[in-house]
C-alpha cells in the first residue's frame, strides 16, 4: 500500500500542470471558460458539504475547513504576485499531502512511519466503508480532491495564459 500512495503522490503533483499545459494547447479556453468552471466546481463542492454537513457533520467540516482555500483560487489567480504562493497552498492542502500529514501525526517519528501510517489510514478508511458504510474516503475520492484539481488546473490556466 505505501508504495502505491507513493505513486499517487507523485502523480497528483504534475497533473494539474499537464492538464493545464494540454488544455491551454489545444483547447485555448477564456479566461470567462476558466472561471465557468471553477464556479461550476465550488458550487457542486458547496451542496455536497452543505448535504454531506447535515449527515456527518465533523466530516463535512473536516472537508471544508480543507477545502476553503479552494474558494480563493480565481482570486489569487487574478494577482500574479499571490499566485506562486496560493499554487505552493493549495499543494500542502492537496489530499496526498493532507493524508500523509495525518499519518506522520498519527505515527510520529520519521517519513517512512508517516508513509506506512497513511496506507494503514487507507486501509483503515476503506474497511470502514465496507464494513460500517462510511463515506470518508468516497468524499475525499470523489468531492475533494476533484475540486482541488480544478482549483489547481484553474489557478494554473490562469498563470499560464498571463505569461
Amino acid at each position: 500500500m505505501p508504495a502505491t500512495l507513493i505513486r499517487m503522490f507523485w502523480l497528483a503533483v504534475p497533473a494539474p500542470y499537464v492538464c493545464t499545459y494540454f488544455l491551454c494547447k489545444y483547447a485555448r479556453p477564456s479566461t470567462q471558460q476558466i472561471t465557468l468552471i471553477s464556479c461550476f466546481s465550488l458550487l457542486l463542492l458547496g451542496v455536497s458539504l452543505a448535504t454531506l454537513s447535515t449527515l456527518n457533520f465533523s466530516l463535512g467540516l473536516i472537508i471544508g475547513l480543507l477545502a476553503c482555500p479552494l474558494t480563493f483560487a480565481p482570486l489569487a489567480s487574478c494577482r500574479k504576485a499571490f499566485a506562486a504562493p496560493f499554487n505552493l497552498l493549495l499543494y500542502i492542502l492537496s489530499p496526498p499531502v493532507a493524508l500523509l500529514a495525518a499519518g506522520y501525526i498519527w505515527k510520529g517519528g520519521n517519513l517512512r512511519d508517516a508513509v506506512q501510517a497513511a496506507g494503514d489510514i487507507v486501509s483503515l478508511a476503506s474497511l470502514s466503508w465496507a464494513v460500517h458504510g462510511t463515506w470518508t474516503m468516497v468524499v475525499v475520492c470523489l468531492l475533494w480532491w476533484p475540486a482541488w484539481f480544478i482549483a489547481q488546473v484553474s489557478l494554473c490556466a490562469h498563470m499560464y495564459m498571463a505569461l
